[in-house]
Parts: structure tokens; sequence; C-alpha cells
């Protein structure tokens, strides 16, 4: 594997993993109009080129260091800012789980953190959490929050316990649709998925395919009411949700979430307390691909 300069990551476990930066190549920087889901770059090593769609996970978190110099922060490739703008919108919104005590003014948090993060991927929206639970409030969470990873890959798991160990209590390499109607493998998953989790964390996996659709759902089924659901959509994914609440659309959601938040809101199943718009990245020629971050509350199951 070419080594060409010492790695960037602001990740410990990252860097450590990384001994260098990968050759990676964009032969698409020219062309115009690349569809998100048909970005590809060219892996250089010593005479060998492979070319790697972005969206073939297996294939990016099999090649260490791949997913980080790709997507890994500001400083990566895209200038993928997804898990640090989506784990700040969510310490934002703690206060709504976390209540303030009475006595002398001290707070006391009442609820521990029970996160399930969907999508884990190779532990990066983990690692932000683990940071920003450590920052909040002097640190008095950190003790007491457990964090699981889900993802349907194995691949990722692999990922996560090669460059990010420890990041979480546990990671569920499995098809959450099927797990959830079966009782966890091991007894560590059982005793977290007893407990119950009261966050959803769910960053940049909704955006392709209708599995994805199945997969939240099934996910927030898991999540107590009462508890936050954190996640993000393609920009025109949210615009459809906003046209069908106002009445003006007619639920083209390309993957099906227009219909379903649509229908979840107007329901009252779920309140949308906090969004923002922002560039989740760039694309591989240079365009800015801007995402909708959502913080909502469940309140009912969601159909």
């Amino acid at each position: 594997m070419t080594v060409i300069t010492k790695s960037s990551s602001r990740s410990r476990a990252a860097a450590e993993t990384l001994q260098g930066r990968l050759e990676i190549r964009f032969p698409q920087r020219e062309l115009r109009d690349v569809p998100q889901d048909e970005e590809w770059c060219e892996l250089v090593e010593g005479e060998h080129v492979t070319r790697i769609r972005f969206h073939d996970y297996a294939q990016v978190f099999n090649i260490p260091g791949l997913y980080n110099q790709l997507f890994g922060g500001p400083d990566s490739e895209t200038k993928c800012v997804s898990p640090q703008v989506m784990t700040t919108l969510l310490r934002d919104q703690l206060p709504l789980l976390l209540h303030d005590g009475q006595d002398r003014g001290q707070r006391e948090c009442r609820t521990k953190l029970r996160i399930l993060d969907l999508g884990a991927g190779n532990g990066m929206v983990g690692e932000e959490l683990r940071s920003v639970i450590q920052d909040y409030d002097g640190g008095l969470l950190a003790d007491s929050t457990s964090i699981v990873g889900f993802d349907i890959l194995p691949e990722a798991k692999a990922a996560t316990e090669r460059e990010r160990p420890g990041v979480y209590d546990a990671y569920v390499a499995a098809d959450v649709t099927e797990y959830v109607k079966a009782p966890p493998s091991s007894p560590t998953e059982t005793m977290l998925f007893a407990q119950g989790f009261n966050v959803l964390t769910s960053v940049s996996s909704l955006a392709f395919g209708d599995g994805s659709v199945r997969a939240f759902k099934a996910a927030v089924s898991l999540i107590e009411d009462g508890g936050l659901l954190v996640f993000n959509l393609k920009e025109n994914f949210f615009e459809s949700v906003d046209s069908d609440i106002d009445g003006e659309g007619d639920d083209v959601g390309t993957n099906g979430f227009s219909g379903l938040i649509k229908d979840a809101v107007e329901k009252e199943v779920l309140s949308i307390v906090a969004r923002r718009r922002y560039c989740h990245r760039y694309s591989v020629t240079g365009e800015p691909l801007y995402y909708v971050a959502v913080v909502a509350v469940k309140h009912a199951t969601l159909h």
C-alpha cells in the first residue's frame, strides 16, 4: 500500500490505525452532474489501481483508513461534517431528556442516556457522541451513558473494532428489521436492550433505498416514548416533507421518507423540535451537498 504522507485525522484511534494517507484519485472531478450514488474514486497501490464506489460500503470499510480519509471530517477529501453537526444538534436538545435539580441550583441528571446508533459504520458518530457527552455538563453523563452501534454490514463492525475499539458498549451487525423480531444473541446485548433506548442517532444512513425506511421504523420501535430521534435527510427529501405537510405536495419523497415523516407529524407520533440545513459534504465534482439535520421527539409507535 502506497504511503505518501502521515494521516491528519483528529481521531486518536484512527491515527493509530493509519500509518499514512492512501493515494486516491478522483477521475470524475472534471465531469458534471454525477449522481451522488454513482460517485467513485481510484485507490492506487503501487502498479495496482482499484475503482471503489463511494456507496459500496463493504469494500470501503475493508480498506483500513479509506472511509476516514474520504469522509472523516472537515479535513477529509469530501469535507464531510455530518457526524459533528448531528451530535452538536443532539447536545443542544439534551435538556429535553435531562432534568434540572432544585437543590441550591445544582444540576441533577436524572436520566441516563441510552443511545442506539443506527448505521454506525466505522464508529465515527459513536466517537463524536462520546466527545460531546464527555464535555456536556462537566462530564456528569460520561460514566452512565451507554451507546450501542448497529449496522447491517459485518465489515462495518470489523472496521470499528480495528479503528475505534471500545467506542460502543456493544456493536450489532445485523438487519435491524429482523433483529427486533428475535432476542439479542449475547448477555451484553440482552442487558443493554432490556434497558431500552432513549436516543436514536441515524447519520447519513437514510438517503438511499426503501430498505432504509423499514430499518428506521424498526429502530424507532426500540426507542421509548419521549425519546429523541436524531437523523438527517438529503435536502430534496426534506423539501418533499415540508410541501406535503403544507398541503402542497404529492408525497414524492424518493425513498418514502416524505410520506413517513409527514404522516407521523400530522398524527402527533413525532414532533420536530430542531432542524438545520447544512453542507453535508462536497461531491466528487466539488459541488456542496446540502442535507437537513432533524431532532424529533417520539410520542407513540411509528407505523
